[in-house]
């Protein structure tokens, strides 16, 4: 019979306790990565499958008429059956039902006291019961899920204007929810891809300020510089949505990603550069984030990246309004392993995952909802290019096939993500 002595059942017990409290923590809590390593190749691609992250994928016909035609799709979101939809042509915020039928537009444009006049961005929180619409000159207007007005917020420039230099007035280029009665906004100098996050709420008190570095660090005399190489085009490089109860803010000019929690603790992410240069879209061999979407601990990343992406394309550029050479490319970066993969095109000239599930288009979020579910478009007529004259085609496509036309609005492709 072994003996165990008090001292020693006491200690063996402590071992164990912190044995299973560390392996607790590392298990459930393990931080990650906060470096996104860019310099190790962006030549280096490779194809990767629809499937592995999605478990299927469908296909809705938005509605066209005189009252829902739209432009080029500048933002879209998925949320409690209902597609909203801002476009680059005609300013307007579109509703959609979630068969594709169109409900209602959100406010009216014109000068009145419950009108906007430019829709810089929009909001909606899961489960509520209004939309918010971010008008660049008038103010912050929320409208019911009917279209009708609800309220608006007057933010004043006395929460923007640079402390450093006046001469550098703030615009408010996106605002988002952080929750019912809290906004996130994102303060650019205009002119400058000088940038901050601030938190204010209903009274429109600052509850929380993260200043970037044009409020303590920047070389107002660099700034020359970057602004004679072209004019600069802030809203074209803010990144600002909501994860999982958390904040998430690109800040171009500090380079970094912050975090912020429902605490209000922050934590940061940076991009690591290497022989690469991190501005520009003329510069030679220069890399910049666009865009950015969330899933679990998968980021899916935009990049432009002059210069240095294996495979530049010829397509319609937003930023000149010309057909152009292109140099995007998409990436996933793993935050767990801290991986960062580039893709390869699976169709010449077409950015995102090779679509195996159906052998459709390629397909890259363009939102990615609460429900986990990935979501982008299709024009009409590449839509109808792809599909038409398959013998496999589903029932689900050969009736949007039946009465599309070329210029029809987008069709919509939602893809159901895997549990990770």
């Amino acid at each position: 019979m072994i003996t165990i002595k008090n001292n020693d059942f006491l200690m063996m017990s402590f071992i164990i306790l912190l044995f299973l409290l560390t392996g607790c923590r590392l298990g459930s809590e393990k931080e990650d990565f906060s470096v996104i390593d860019l310099s190790k190749g962006i030549e280096k691609v490779e194809i990767l499958n629809l499937s592995d992250f999605a478990n299927s994928i469908s296909y809705i016909k938005m509605n066209t008429s005189d009252e829902s035609v739209f432009g080029e799709i500048f933002r879209i979101l998925y949320e409690d059956d209902m597609f909203m939809v801002s476009d680059t042509r005609r300013n307007y915020l579109y509703i959609f039902n979630k068969d594709g039928s169109f409900k209602q537009k959100a406010g009216n444009i014109g000068q009145g006291p419950e009108e906007y006049t430019y829709l810089a961005w929009f909001d909606y929180l899961h489960g509520t019961d209004e939309i918010l619409l971010h008008d660049l000159y008038s103010g912050t207007y929320f409208y019911n899920l009917d279209g009708s007005f609800k309220r608006k917020i007057n933010l004043s420039q006395e929460y923007v204007l640079s402390e450093n230099n006046p001469a550098f007035p703030g615009n408010l280029f996106r605002v988002i929810y952080v929750d019912p009665t809290t906004y996130a906004v994102d303060v650019n100098y205009s002119g400058t891809p000088l940038s901050k996050l601030m938190f204010l709420n209903d009274s429109l008190q600052v509850v929380l300020d993260i200043p970037g570095s044009s409020l303590f660090e920047f070389d107002y005399g660099e700034l020359g510089a970057i602004l004679h190489d072209g004019f600069f085009t802030p809203e074209a490089n803010v990144i600002l949505y909501r994860h999982n109860n958390r904040v998430v803010h690109y800040n171009p000019d500090r380079d970094s990603i912050c975090i912020v929690d429902k605490d209000l603790n922050q934590k940061y992410m940076r991009f690591v550069y290497g022989d690469y240069k991190k501005d520009g879209f003329d510069k030679k061999r220069s890399i910049k984030l666009l865009n950015m979407q969330e899933y679990s601990n998968i980021l899916f990343l935009d990049f432009n990246a002059p210069g240095l992406t294996p495979e530049p394309y010829e397509g319609y550029s937003s930023y000149n309004g010309v057909f152009a050479p292109l140099n995007f490319i998409n990436g996933i970066f793993n935050k767990t392993t801290g991986e960062l993969t580039f893709l390869k095109q699976a169709q010449k000239g077409k950015l995102g995952f090779k679509n195996d599930i159906d052998a459709g288009l390629p397909f890259w979020p363009k939102y990615i909802t609460t429900q986990g579910e990935m979501v982008t478009y299709y024009r009409a007529d590449e839509f109808m290019e792809a599909f038409q004259n398959r013998e496999d085609t589903s029932e689900e496509v050969k009736a949007i096939l039946k009465d599309l036309k070329e210029d029809d609005n987008p069709v919509i492709a939602i893809a159901k993500l895997k549990k990770r």
